[in-house]
C-alpha cells in the first residue's frame, strides 16, 4: 500500500478541512513541535482505515475525536496497491441523543477518473473486511508494523514470539507459501 492523500475535518485539533498530500514522496517523516498534531494525523490515517486509533482504541471513545464545537468529523484516505487506487472515507456524527453514527465508504478510482463504491462494501463489516484485504494487514498488524505508536517499538521488539511471527508472516505473505 502506498499512501497518496489524507483529508480530514472536524477531527481533534484539525477542525478545518486539511489535506496532506503524499503523492510525490517516496519516504516521509512527520515532524513538528509538541502539540502540533503529528500524532493526530497518524490517528486520522488509522481511523480512516480501521475505525479506531492506537491512542484511543475501540469505538467507545471515538466521540472525543470530534473537534470541540463540531457535530461531525470526516477522514478520507487515498492509497494505491497492485489492484488500483482506493479511497476509504469515515464520517462520524454526533446525534441529538448524544450517540455517534458512524459510516464508512470504500471506493476505487475507475478508468474514467471517477470514484465508484466497491459493491461488496455497502455494510460496515464488509467495508472493514475489504480494507484489510486492500491494505494487506489487519488493525493490529498495521499499528505494530506500519504505525508503531509512540513507545511501542520496544513492545514490538520484545513482544510475544508467536505474535511477531504471525505479523512477519503476514507482512511477507508467507501464508501464501504455506
Amino acid at each position: 500500500m502506498t499512501p497518496l492523500k489524507l483529508q480530514l475535518g472536524g477531527f481533534a485539533c484539525f477542525r478545518d478541512d486539511t489535506v496532506v498530500n503524499f503523492e510525490d514522496l517516496s519516504l516521509f517523516a512527520i515532524e513538528g513541535p509538541t502539540g502540533s498534531g503529528k500524532s493526530t494525523l497518524l490517528d486520522a490515517l488509522t481511523y480512516a482505515l480501521y475505525g479506531q486509533t492506537a491512542r484511543l482504541g475501540s469505538k467507545n471513545l471515538l466521540g472525543t475525536l470530534i473537534s470541540p464545537g463540531a457535530e461531525q468529523l470526516y477522514v478520507r484516505f487515498e492509497f494505491k496497491n497492485e489492484r488500483g487506487t482506493f479511497r476509504a472515507t469515515r464520517v462520524s456524527e454526533r446525534r441529538a441523543n448524544g450517540k455517534l453514527s458512524n459510516n464508512v465508504r470504500v471506493e476505487q478510482l475507475a478508468a474514467d477518473a471517477k470514484w465508484r463504491q466497491l459493491p461488496e462494501t455497502e455494510k460496515i463489516k464488509e467495508a472493514e473486511a475489504e480494507i484489510v484485504q486492500l491494505v494487506g494487514l489487519d488493525y493490529e498488524g498495521f499499528t505494530r508494523a506500519v504505525m508503531l505508536p509512540q513507545g511501542a517499538f520496544d513492545e514490538f521488539l520484545r513482544g510475544d514470539a508467536k505474535k511477531r511471527r504471525d505479523l512477519l508472516s503476514g507482512l511477507l505473505s508467507l501464508d501464501r507459501v504455506r
